[in-house]
C-alpha cells in the first residue's frame, strides 16, 4: 500500500512543482498569484497528508517562497498605503475640526460667515475623504464617526441658514403683494424697488425654493 501511494502521489506532487516553477516567472498581479500559490499550497496539503515526501516538499516550499516575493512586496506596500491614508483622514477631520470651531455660526445675521465657502468644503471634504478609501478597517471606524458627525453638523448649520433666507425672502413677497393694494403708485414702485434691494442682502435659499421664491417675487 505505500509503494503505492509512493506510486500515485509524487507524480502529483511533481506536476504541482512544475507549476509552482511556472509562477515563479508569472506575469500575474499580485492579488491574483497569490490566491494562485495558495491554492497550489492546499492541494499539496490534500493529496500528501499521510506521505513522506520531504525532498519533494522542500522543493514545492522554496519555489513558493520565491513566486510569493512580489506579493510580499506588493501586500507591504498596501499595508502602507492604509496607515497613510488613515493618517490622511485625521488630518482632514482635524481640519474641519479646526474650521468649524473657529466659525461666528451663532451670529444673528449671519453676514459674516462665507456660506458658499461652507457649501464648497463639504463637497470638497467628501472627495478628499473618498480618495483616501484603502484605509485599515478596525482603525477607520471611529474616524469615519468624527467625519459624519462634523459634516453633519455643517450640514445642519447650512440647512438652517438657508431655511432663514427663505423665510426672509418670502416675507418679502408678502409685502410686495400688500404693495398691489397702495393708491400711490409711485410710492408703491419706490417701496418695490426697496425690497428688492433688500432681497440682494439675503443669501441663498434652500435649493428646492430658491427658483420658485424668485418667481414668486418676480
Amino acid at each position: 500500500l505505500l509503494d503505492w501511494k509512493q506510486y500515485a502521489v509524487e507524480p502529483k506532487q511533481q506536476q504541482m512543482i512544475d507549476r509552482m516553477q511556472a509562477l515563479v516567472t508569472s506575469n500575474d498581479n499580485p492579488e491574483a498569484l497569490a490566491s494562485k500559490i495558495k491554492h497550489l499550497q492546499e492541494q499539496w496539503k490534500s493529496i500528501s497528508r499521510g506521505f513522506d515526501g520531504q525532498e519533494h516538499w522542500e522543493r514545492f516550499h522554496l519555489l513558493a517562497e520565491q513566486a510569493y516575493q512580489p506579493c510580499k512586496l506588493y501586500f507591504t506596500e498596501q499595508a502602507a498605503v492604509r496607515v497613510a491614508n488613515l493618517d490622511k483622514r485625521r488630518a482632514l477631520v482635524a481640519q474641519l475640526t479646526e474650521y468649524v470651531t473657529a466659525q461666528p455660526w451663532e451670529i444673528e445675521d449671519g453676514q459674516t460667515m462665507d456660506w458658499a465657502l461652507v457649501e464648497k468644503l463639504i463637497v470638497t471634504a467628501i472627495r478628499q475623504w473618498q480618495s483616501y478609501a484603502t484605509t485599515e478597517r478596525k482603525g477607520n471606524k471611529l474616524v469615519q464617526d468624527e467625519f459624519d458627525q462634523i459634516l453633519a453638523s455643517m450640514r445642519k448649520k447650512l440647512h438652517e441658514h438657508r431655511e432663514k433666507n427663505s423665510q426672509g425672502k418670502q416675507q418679502l413677497i408678502d409685502q410686495a403683494l400688500q404693495l398691489s393694494d397702495m393708491e400711490d403708485n409711485r410710492q408703491a414702485i419706490d417701496n418695490i424697488k426697496q425690497l428688492q434691494i433688500q432681497r440682494k442682502t439675503i443669501g441663498q435659499a434652500a435649493r428646492s425654493d430658491e427658483q420658485k421664491l424668485w418667481r414668486a417675487f418676480r
